[in-house]
């Protein structure tokens, strides 16, 4: 795999007063990402993602920051970059058309708020300045925030934890939500690129329905729950349907569907990061869209998490 990096320039940094709670908190976005050329491609993918950033800001308000988790940073532990200034530009495709490489997001990072989230997480995240904006993040944050306007910080997939760890990871990431920040997870349900077809595979339909019924349910069973009693954020208070997506490993399409677990995990931490927010005074939704299988073997089904 061929990296590119390009170090861009702006002329301010992003600073940051101490993060203090919203009304309403942000939603934590999953996108499937699919190929990079959504970046330059005009249609429902871009469209989607367009209006979508435009009701957060009607509805929940313009976010303070985004933390951007993507499946095209692989780490073994959870990582995240803490530095201001603007973040460098990383390439990490190749073959395609030259005007793809020629694609400008010129955001800004945010050191003072990753280090108020390393202090609160402790050895859980760890700092890696080496990595900037891969093309999981910025062939979503051009159609999402094309403005590049909201300071960002990036964050990885850390492929080295079990399943339960990165989801407890998502759930410790809850609290920047009712303090302005949107979560966004750059990465795909189904993600096989060596099994392409002009149909989509029977396990990649399989594995992305099931995952998109135990979301659903999930929600209407938490929702449920929390209308009886209010209960401690571990996991003992999951839903059946949140179980069975932390048990999906052990199921028959899950190897084929998710060979590698880097596209998968940020997906996982996106829910804990929608389950780890318990306010009774705000039922849990969950939206879908993109509902698609793209070459056969890559889901883009995406998920509005509020």
């Amino acid at each position: 795999m061929r990296v590119k990096i390009l170090e861009v320039t702006f002329m301010t940094s992003a600073t940051f007063s101490p993060l203090q709670n919203t009304s309403k908190p942000m939603p934590v976005l999953f996108i499937g990402h699919g190929s990079p050329m959504n970046a330059i491609t005009q249609g429902v993918f871009s469209e989607n993602l367009n209006a979508l950033g435009e009701r957060i800001t009607q509805e929940y308000g313009k976010p303070k920051a985004l933390l951007v988790i993507s499946a095209h940073w692989i780490t073994r532990e959870f990582a995240m970059r803490a530095q201001d200034g603007a973040i460098p530009m990383i390439y990490d495709m190749y073959g395609f058309p030259q005007e793809l490489y020629e694609v400008r997001y010129n955001a800004q990072g945010a050191q003072n708020l990753a280090m108020e989230i390393k202090e609160k997480l402790g050895e859980k995240v760890h700092i890696d300045n080496s990595w900037g904006l891969d093309h999981g993040a910025w062939s979503v944050l051009l159609h999402l925030y094309p403005k590049a306007e909201i300071p960002i910080i990036m964050a990885s997939a850390p492929v080295g934890l079990s399943i339960n760890e990165a989801f407890a990871i998502g759930r410790a990431l809850a609290f920047l939500r009712a303090q302005g920040v949107c979560i966004i997870a750059s990465g795909n349900v189904v993600h096989n690129l060596g099994d392409f077809s002009n149909a989509p595979k029977d396990y990649a339909l399989r594995f992305d329905a099931f995952i998109k019924e135990a979301i659903l349910h999930d929600c209407a069973d938490s929702n449920a729950e929390s209308n009886r009693e209010s209960s401690a954020a571990d996991s003992k208070d999951l839903s059946s349907a949140m179980q069975a997506i932390l048990q999906s490993p052990k199921m028959a399409d899950f190897k084929r569907a998710v060979p590698t677990l880097e596209h998968f995990y940020p997906l996982i931490l996106a829910l804990g990061a929608w389950h780890g927010s318990k306010n009774p005074n705000h039922a849990r939704k969950v939206e879908v869209f993109n509902e698609e299988i793209a070459l056969g073997s890559v889901s883009m089904t995406s998920y509005f998490l509020h």
